[in-house]
């Protein structure tokens, strides 16, 4: 397969598809449970806001990524993961339940999930030859959303025959299988110049450089102005997700939450497998189209009477969101200096989830006041916004094609300096 030759790739694929496994149903599985047990859409707002805070601090980690081992790293990040996750269903064994103790562990284990994603997308292309990443890229995360689309489908039923102890148990199993993926990738694999250094920069002189090295890398491109539109779509998606088992109550049950989350897997992995067809395309003119297109199905689908086209609808909706996310990893991979490619990928996922935390406790809390139908209908009205807002800024409208792109402005110029060990 293209841009899997090598066994270093496909030990990355096969680790990405297994924590894919647990984390998908580690993720609904607790927003599901914080919701049962408190039967209140802000406080599964809260949940989802202690699984993404830890990233709104993420740039801080990229100059410790960069000089670290990222396969080392990529590797224990995954195995903490791992262990943290035995700690909910043990305490359920033990009989004590508490709200504090599932928000803790869900800070905890998205804290250490920083690690691995920022080292997971910054490996890749020391794994894979650059004319390969886009496909890379499309096969890696379409896998991936394939294994969430099926723990999503299945999801509802395992929870019944299983029991939520179980289900938890499956998700540290998986982590550990992951775990053990990403510990037999090659270090020859890696960069040979990090390959000795196992631990993490701890902060000092070095480090406050380089991570002002990261923002002036990022304050002299046009990556600000890209990133902007999908701060916003971060943070309705965020609220969404927040009133989604409130919503699936107006609907009829709670059960039709697992449905509404499998409806979006669905069209993330289309969109994610279907976006090597369209990255030969002018990326200004794909910016305005998607999110016109998501709005338009998303809001199509509110208004259907009929169940299941409702769900199809939805899902459909998906499917250019998810294409633009691939675009714009294969966009910042291919443009971006190897050499700070940790710094800048840290830095982005900050700036990308700023709005997260805030969007799903004001999605909880516009829920609880005022039902979830509101937030649903804005969002989709907002996707549409996001088009608009492409179309009429004259630099991202005229985006060229991804082998043409270059982020830097042509006025300026960027000079780095080279990391001391």
């Amino acid at each position: 397969m293209k841009g899997f030759k090598t066994r270093c790739a496909k030990l990355l694929l096969g680790g990405r598809c297994l924590s894919t496994l647990g984390d998908s149903v580690y993720q609904l599985a607790i927003v599901w449970y914080m919701y049962e047990l408190t039967q209140s859409p802000l406080f599964t707002g809260l949940t989802i806001a202690c699984m993404t805070v830890p990233n709104v601090f993420s740039f801080l980690f990229g100059p410790m990524i960069d000089r670290a081992n990222k396969q080392f790293l990529l590797a224990h990040a995954q195995l903490i993961q791992a262990i943290l996750m035995t700690v909910l269903p043990i305490s359920l064994l033990l009989g004590y339940e508490h709200v504090g103790l599932v928000l803790a562990v869900a800070f905890c284990i998205a804290f250490f999930e920083n690690f691995q994603g920022t080292a997971e997308i910054s490996i890749a292309p020391q794994l894979v030859g650059k004319e390969d990443l886009g496909h890379f890229n499309s096969v890696l995360n379409g896998s991936s959303q394939v294994v969430n689309l099926l723990m999503t489908g299945l999801f509802s039923i395992v929870l019944v025959y299983l029991g939520i102890i179980q289900v938890y148990l499956f998700v540290a199993i998986a982590f550990f299988a992951a775990f053990l993926c990403f510990a037999f990738i090659r270090r020859e694999g890696t960069n040979r110049k990090t390959s000795k250094n196992t631990k993490l920069m701890t902060p000092g002189k070095g480090y406050k450089k380089e991570l002002k090295e990261g923002f002036a890398y990022v304050k002299s491109t046009r990556l600000l102005i890209i990133m902007l539109p999908f701060v916003l779509a971060n943070g309705l998606l965020s609220g969404v997700q927040a009133v989604l088992p409130d919503y699936a109550q107006t609907l009829g049950s709670t059960t039709y939450y697992g449905w509404l989350m499998f409806s979006i897997s669905i069209g993330l992995v289309v969109g994610s497998l279907g976006s090597s067809l369209i990255l030969r395309f002018p990326v200004g003119k794909l910016f305005v189209i998607l999110p016109f297109l998501t709005g338009i199905l998303w809001l199509c689908s509110l208004l259907q009477q009929e169940m299941l086209l409702s769900f199809i609808l939805f899902g459909l909706s998906f499917v250019p969101f998810g294409m633009m996310n691939i675009v714009f990893i294969t966009l910042v991979q291919q443009s971006v200096d190897s050499a700070l490619l940790s710094r800048v990928l840290s830095l982005c996922e900050s700036i990308l989830v700023l709005s997260i935390p805030g969007g799903a406790l004001l999605g909880g809390f516009i829920a609880s006041l005022l039902g979830p139908q509101l937030m649903m209908f804005a969002s989709a009205a907002a996707f549409a916004i996001i088009g608009l807002f492409f179309l009429v800024h004259p630099f991202l409208r005229a985006l060229p094609a991804l082998d043409e792109l270059t982020l830097h402005e042509e006025s300026k110029t960027y000079e780095r300096s080279e990391p001391t060990y």
